[in-house]
C-alpha cells in the first residue's frame, strides 16, 4: 500500500521542468533564497526585525521556510524546488503511515489498512504532494496533533498532552488556519477530566491543558519567532489574508468564488474532483455516523476527532475563498471515518448472508478512487501544456510578431525554448481592471497591435465572464474572441486531462459562462460522456481553478486573420453593432 501511495506521490515531480508554474511554490522559494545566517552571529540583530533570518513574509508560516532553508544549506540551491517537492511527497506518504497507526489503534489493523488505503489513493493529497508548498506538512502535523490528543482524552497522559501541544504549535507555525486545533486541545483534556468517577479530575485537567497550551506557544515561538519580533508586519499579513479569505475585491484570483455557496461548494468539489464521488459519499456517511456515535456515547475518541473536524470545517468552509487545499487537513479524517464505517458494517454483517458487505463496500469505494488517482497522476508524466504551447509558439510564430497576453496569468512562451521570447513584442492586458473608457482604450490598442492572442489558462476566461454585471466589457471581449468575431481564429489548443487508457476525465471552464465554445469537440456540461477517436470522454463540468490551472491548464492561442478597424472593434465591444 505504501508503495502505491509513494508511486502516486513521487511520480513526475519535475512536471514543469523547473519553471515553477505554481505561484505559491515560486514565492516560497523566492523568500527562502533571501534568508541568510548572520555573519558574524549577532544576537541583537537576530532578535530584531532587521534580521536576515526574518522572512518578512507571513502569508504562510515560517516553519516550512526554515526547513527549506536547511535543505538549501545541506543540498545547495540548485534544483531546490525538486527537494521541496520530494519533501512534500515524503510528508504526504508519512501521513498515510500515520493514519494506518491511528486506525489500527482505534479499531484494529483492518480499519487502519483501509483508512490508509483510502488516503493513499485520494487525489487531493496526491496533487498537493507534487507542489513544494506548505500543505503536506500542515496535514501531517494536524493529523499527528489530533492523534496525540486522542491519547490525552483516553489516558490523560501528560507526555501525549505536551506532544499534542508542540505539534499544534508547529502546525500554527506552518499555517494559521490550524487554529481550530485549540478546540481539540481543550476538548481532549475536558473529556479526560470529566469522565472520571465518582469525582471529575478538574484540577489535573486544567493543569494538563495549561501545560499543553504552553507547549504550543513555545513551539510556535521557536518555529516562527518573527511573528513576535516583527509583530506589526505579522498582524498586517494576517489582516491581508483575512481580507482575501473574505473576498476582498482587490484580490482578483478569488473572483471565481463569487456566487458560490459556502460548505456546499467544498462538498461538491470534494465529490467531483478532490476525492471522487464514491470515497466522498463514504466519508460523509462516516462523519455522520461518527457524529451520531459521539453524541450518543460521548466516547473520548469520537469527541476529540469531531472537536477537530467540525470546528475546522465550519470555520474554513465559511471563507469566501474556497481553494480546495483548504480542505486538505480534513482528508485523513474523512478517509478514517469512511474506513471505520465500512469496517463496522462488515463486522455487523458477519455470520449473516450479508457478510460480503464489508469487503464489497471497500472495493466499490477503493477501485474507482484508484482509477481516478492513476488517471490524475498521468498529467505529471506528460509535458505541461504551457511547455507544449511555448514550443508551438517558438516553432510557428515568426520573429517580430506581437503577442497579447493576460496580466495575472503565466506569460508565454516559457520553458526551455525561453530564448525565443526575445523575438517577440509582448503586450499585457489586465481584464480584472475596473471597467470604463480607460480599459476600453487599452483593449482596443492591444487588439490593434496583436498578431496573436494567448489565453494561457482558464484563470480569467473561466471566472470573469461569470460576472457580466461587473465586467460587461470583459464579458463582451471573451464572447467575441471565443466566437472568432474579432478577426482572430483559434489556431492552437493544449490541454492535459486526467486519463487512463481510453478514459479521459474532462473539466470544462466554460460551463455556465454563456460563452461560445471554440473547440471542435464542443464544451459539454457535467454528466455527459462521449466517444471520440477511441477515447471515452467523461465530462465532469467546471472545477475549482486551483485544481487545474497550476498543473494541467487549457491554453488557447488565436491568430489574427482579418484586421478590423478600431471603429469596428469598438462597435463590437460596446454592442453598437
Amino acid at each position: 500500500m505504501l508503495l502505491v501511495a509513494g508511486g502516486l506521490r513521487f511520480a513526475g515531480l519535475d512536471w514543469d521542468r523547473g519553471l515553477l508554474f505554481h505561484p505559491d511554490e515560486r514565492r516560497i522559494l523566492m523568500v527562502v533564497a533571501d534568508l541568510r545566517w548572520p555573519e558574524p552571529w549577532d544576537w541583537s540583530l537576530v532578535l530584531s526585525p532587521r534580521s536576515p533570518l526574518n522572512p518578512r513574509f507571513f502569508a504562510y508560516g515560517s516553519l516550512p521556510l526554515y526547513i527549506l532553508h536547511g535543505l538549501r544549506e545541506l543540498l545547495g540551491a540548485e534544483r531546490l524546488y525538486l527537494a521541496g517537492r520530494a519533501l512534500s511527497a515524503g510528508l504526504s506518504l508519512a501521513t498515510v503511515a500515520a493514519l494506518h497507526g491511528i486506525g489500527s489503534r482505534l479499531r484494529g489493523r483492518r480499519a487502519g489498512l483501509l483508512a490508509a488505503a483510502f488516503l493513499a489513493v485520494s487525489v487531493l493529497p496526491v496533487q498537493l504532494a507534487h507542489f513544494g508548498t506548505v500543505d503536506s506538512l500542515l496535514v501531517l502535523l494536524c493529523t499527528l496533533a489530533v492523534w496525540a490528543l486522542v491519547e490525552v482524552a483516553q489516558t490523560g497522559s501528560l507526555r501525549a498532552g505536551v506532544a499534542g501541544g508542540v505539534l499544534s504549535g508547529l502546525a500554527l507555525a506552518t499555517k494559521t488556519s490550524a487554529l481550530p486545533l485549540v478546540v481539540a486541545l481543550w476538548a481532549a483534556w475536558a473529556v479526560w477530566a470529566v469522565q472520571a468517577r465518582p469525582l471529575p479530575r478538574l484540577g489535573r485537567g486544567l493543569a494538563g491543558l495549561a501545560i499543553s497550551a504552553a507547549a504550543a506557544v513555545v513551539a510556535f515561538a521557536v518555529a516562527m519567532p518573527y511573528a513576535l519580533i516583527d509583530w506589526f508586519r505579522f498582524l498586517s499579513a494576517l489582516a491581508q489574508e483575512a481580507a482575501m479569505a473574505e473576498g476582498s475585491p482587490q484580490v482578483p484570483y478569488v473572483l471565481q468564488y463569487e456566487g458560490t455557496v459556502p460548505y456546499l461548494y467544498q462538498l461538491v468539489e470534494l465529490a467531483r474532483w478532490s476525492l471522487g464521488l464514491p470515497l466522498c459519499m463514504a466519508a460523509l456517511a462516516g462523519v455522520a455516523w461518527l457524529t451520531w456515535q459521539g453524541a450518543r456515547h460521548r466516547r473520548p475518541v469520537e469527541v476529540v476527532i469531531l472537536a477537530w473536524v467540525w470546528p475546522y470545517f465550519l470555520a474554513v468552509g465559511a471563507f469566501h475563498a474556497k481553494f480546495m487545499r483548504y480542505m486538505a487537513p480534513l482528508v485523513p479524517w474523512l478517509c478514517l471515518s469512511a474506513a471505520l464505517l465500512v469496517v463496522q458494517m462488515g463486522e455487523r454483517a458477519q455470520g449473516t448472508r450479508w457478510r460480503w458487505i464489508g469487503p464489497g463496500l471497500a472495493g466499490v469505494v477503493l477501485a474507482p478512487t484508484l482509477v481516478f488517482a492513476l488517471a490524475f497522476t498521468g498529467i505529471y508524466l506528460r509535458p505541461h501544456p504551457w511547455v507544449v504551447a511555448s514550443e508551438w509558439l517558438c516553432r510557428e510564430v515568426p520573429a517580430g510578431a506581437t503577442l497579447l497576453i493576460e496580466m495575472w496569468d503565466q506569460p508565454l512562451p516559457a520553458g526551455p525554448p525561453e530564448a525565443c521570447a526575445g523575438r517577440y513584442r509582448v503586450v499585457s492586458l489586465d481584464l480584472y481592471a475596473s471597467e470604463g473608457s480607460a480599459k476600453l482604450e487599452a483593449l482596443l490598442d492591444a487588439l490593434e497591435q496583436a498578431d496573436y492572442v494567448i489565453l494561457a489558462s482558464q484563470r480569467q476566461y473561466g471566472a470573469v465572464p461569470r460576472l457580466p454585471g461587473r465586467y460587461p466589457l470583459a464579458f463582451a471581449y471573451y464572447r467575441l474572441l471565443l466566437g472568432e468575431r474579432l478577426g482572430f481564429r483559434l489556431v492552437h489548443v493544449t490541454s492535459s486531462y486526467p486519463r487512463l487508457g481510453p478514459l479521459v476525465l474532462v473539466d470544462e471552464p466554460l460551463a455556465g459562462t454563456g460563452l461560445p465554445c471554440p473547440l471542435e469537440e464542443g464544451c459539454q456540461c457535467a454528466g455527459v460522456a462521449s466517444w471520440r477517436e477511441g477515447e471515452l470522454l467523461v465530462h465532469l463540468g467546471r472545477t475549482d481553478e486551483s485544481y487545474s490551472v497550476y498543473d494541467h491548464p487549457r491554453t488557447l492561442i488565436f491568430k489574427k486573420q482579418v484586421p478590423l478597424s478600431r471603429e469596428k472593434l469598438q462597435a463590437l465591444l460596446t454592442g453598437s453593432t
